[in-house]
């Protein structure tokens, strides 16, 4: 469990590259092999303007010729359900290339799209641990997309 934490302040400190949006996330993600090898990481538009964490990280690994199937994916914000910018979601993405193990730290927020990529995972089988220790640190990250709120809250 301490190796999940550490994966996933990974992949929230993966975040803090991303270049700021008034209509996107910054969230990062950390893609390992199930016995804990970093493989790949990825943070929102790092290779485009609408690519999001889990599917740049997703993307380096199958560059890579990775075996997905023997991964686990860290995000610091549950992978999309429901995408604005593209047809496939990360939930899809992540469900077809067969990923079993998904941890990720803060549950997205309804500001832009209604997100049920938790129960999506869940019930396609894949083992989901959501762990909202450090959602304050991922809060603090986005806080350019809650002006009004106290710093590091939703």
């Amino acid at each position: 469990m301490s190796r999940d934490k550490d994966y996933l302040r990974l992949a929230i400190d993966v975040s803090r590259h991303c270049p700021v949006s008034s209509s996107a996330y910054a969230v990062g993600a950390v893609l390992t092999s199930l016995d804990g090898e970093i493989l790949t990481t990825g943070y929102s538009r790092e290779t485009g303007d609408k690519e999001h964490a889990e599917e740049v990280a997703i993307a380096k690994a199958v560059n890579a010729n990775i075996d997905l199937s023997q991964t686990q994916i860290f995000s610091s914000m549950e992978p999309c359900s429901t995408r604005a910018s593209k047809e496939l979601s990360c939930c899809d993405l992540i469900i077809k290339m067969k990923i079993p193990r998904v941890i990720f730290c803060v549950k997205e927020p309804d500001l832009f799209v209604t997100c049920t990529g938790l129960k999506t995972l869940e019930t396609a089988g894949i083992e989901i641990l959501h762990d909202p220790t450090d959602t304050h640190m991922v809060y603090a990250i986005n806080q350019h997309l809650f002006p009004h709120q106290e710093k590091g809250t939703p």
